[in-house]
């Protein structure tokens, strides 16, 4: 038992001060277990945003959008693979689990997948639970462009959520030809 008044000060003051850190934690921990950083992809210029797909979060974004657009919006009249073609900033390892995971249907494009129906992301801006995601689908019944490439029909995805439980809220369809579509971004996967 602690007998002086200095002493039991001391001890009131540290138990004080450990209880704050502990509560001042957890709140800490609550608030940004279920964000996503800041992220602008591809980067806005003045922005101090990151601009890295590969943050923890991003991946889940791109993979609830992808998948949404491909079940949604299947190219008519083809029943087979389609190619996503995901930034090129992207880890091979992080652009084979997006595929593997927006559908069954869905493979990451490399040139040996360059024939397939390509979707293509073009951008993702996150704020928190909030997600901005553009995402591009090729229109195979309008037939090909005059230069002879598909044309793509551009979708941009409102999405809210956490780490790993996104869901489109709402979307806007845009007018075929209207968005440009990103350069195409081969990913060469390591083998074994």
């Amino acid at each position: 038992m602690i007998r002086t008044r200095s002493a039991q000060r001391i001890l009131s003051r540290t138990r004080f001060s450990l209880g704050f850190l502990a509560v001042g934690s957890a709140a800490a921990m609550m608030m940004c277990s279920g964000c996503v950083h800041y992220v602008n992809w591809p980067p806005v210029e003045g922005q101090t945003s990151f601009a890295n797909p590969n943050i923890n979060g991003v991946d889940d974004i791109i993979t609830v959008s992808m998948g949404w657009v491909v079940s949604r919006f299947p190219p008519a009249g083809y029943d087979g693979e389609v190619a996503l073609n995901l930034p090129e900033q992207m880890s091979p390892t992080m652009q084979e689990h997006v595929a593997m995971q927006a559908s069954d249907r869905t493979v990451v494009l490399t040139p040996e997948h360059s024939h397939l129906p390509i979707y293509h992301f073009k951008s993702v801006r996150t704020n928190g639970t909030r997600a901005e995601v553009e995402v591009l689908r090729p229109v195979l019944e309008a037939g090909p462009a005059s230069t002879g490439e598909p044309l793509y029909q551009g979708y941009t995805l409102y999405l809210r959520g956490s780490f790993h439980d996104w869901r489109v809220d709402r979307w806007r369809e845009w007018s075929v030809g209207t968005l440009t579509t990103p350069p195409l971004a081969f990913v060469e996967m390591p083998e074994g």
